[in-house]
């Protein structure tokens, strides 16, 4: 029998990603193996706490991006 850990989820589907782990290739790499893995009318939540930026746009309003842990705020 699994564990329920989180709401229902089964702890061997999720995924924890903090600090060092959580870099741009990871968090690459984890949305892969959900969508590879998932089935229709599964539930999915992700759930990202950590940094942003937003830059304007030069045709006017801004973009907004989650910053991982590896991220060259110079090349967003």
């Amino acid at each position: 029998m699994s564990k329920i850990c989180l709401n229902g989820f089964k702890e061997e589907n999720i995924t924890l990603l903090k600090n060092k782990d959580a870099t741009r290739k990871n968090i690459r790499k984890s949305f892969s193996k959900i969508t590879k893995n998932a089935k229709a009318n599964d539930r999915m939540l992700i759930f990202f706490a950590g940094h942003g930026e937003t830059e304007d746009l030069p045709e006017g309003g801004e973009m907004g991006y989650l910053l991982p842990y590896d991220t060259d705020t110079q090349d967003l």
